[in-house]
């Protein structure tokens, strides 16, 4: 659950811990976190921040108040609708973005994979159980995996095997680094952009994923920016028919 109560510095704010410990009270039985920033110079909205070891307390603090809250969401970026030039795996134009992006370089991805690495391990020292890889709705690690934003020549684009290999890089590394971590992987198994994922490449991300080693997939929809005029939505609303991704 992302409730959009963040703080300047990056740190867990007091009104998000009290909002989590409100739904442990209801008898939930696990509660994954909102996605974390796993590298601070992404930063273009203030989220929840851990890149560095100062960050480690104030999880320490809302694993203990929330023991529910046994999985932590690890993310890189947040595209966002300011008219600014985001860095992002490939310079293309695509309806999922206001402006051309900047193309990351292959130094820049290879520090990102150790970032998601490093954050593993602090999320493992203050305590949470596990790590969930963020790669829906096109935010870094799902525009890796999308042959529609990810056209890159680099050791990271061109086949399948190297548009995963971001993903697979992170998640080898956490067992590296952790060994024994749980780590799961979201992903959006079709992001409704032309040229994206779809469900039959969706199918072999799944299987891929799971040969890397995670011990679950948490499958979800869409790519971001369109996301409020998508078919399927990732969070449907009320005023939409019943399960509206189980027909698409």
């Amino acid at each position: 659950m992302g409730v959009g109560f963040y703080s300047p510095d990056e740190t867990w704010p007091k009104s998000e811990i009290r909002y989590f410990e409100e739904r442990a009270m209801g008898g939930m039985g696990l509660i994954l976190t909102p996605f974390v920033r796993v590298h601070g110079s992404l930063a273009s909205i203030p989220i929840i921040g851990m890149y560095d070891d100062t960050f480690i307390p104030t999880h320490e603090e809302f694993v203990k108040r929330v023991p529910q809250a046994r999985r932590e969401d690890l993310h890189a970026d947040r595209p966002h609708w300011r008219k600014t030039r985001e860095r992002r795996p490939s310079a293309v134009y695509s309806e999922n973005y206001v402006v051309k992006p900047r193309e990351l370089t292959t130094g820049e991805l290879e520090m990102l994979v150790e970032s998601f690495i490093k954050a593993a391990a602090r999320a493992r020292k203050a305590g949470y159980d596990g790590v969930e890889l963020h790669g829906a709705h096109t935010y870094l690690v799902g525009a890796m995996m999308s042959p529609a934003l990810n056209k890159r020549t680099d050791k990271y684009g061109g086949s399948f095997e190297k548009r995963m290999r971001f993903p697979k890089e992170i998640v080898d590394g956490i067992h590296s680094e952790v060994p024994g971590y749980p780590v799961g992987f979201k992903f959006s198994a079709h992001e409704q952009i032309e040229g994206g994922v779809d469900i039959p490449l969706g199918i072999e991300i799944a299987k891929y994923m799971h040969k890397a080693g995670v011990v679950y997939l948490h499958v979800a929809s869409t790519a971001s920016t369109i996301e409020v005029f998508s078919k399927l939505p990732s969070v449907p609303p009320l005023y939409i028919p019943r399960n509206p991704r189980s027909t698409g």
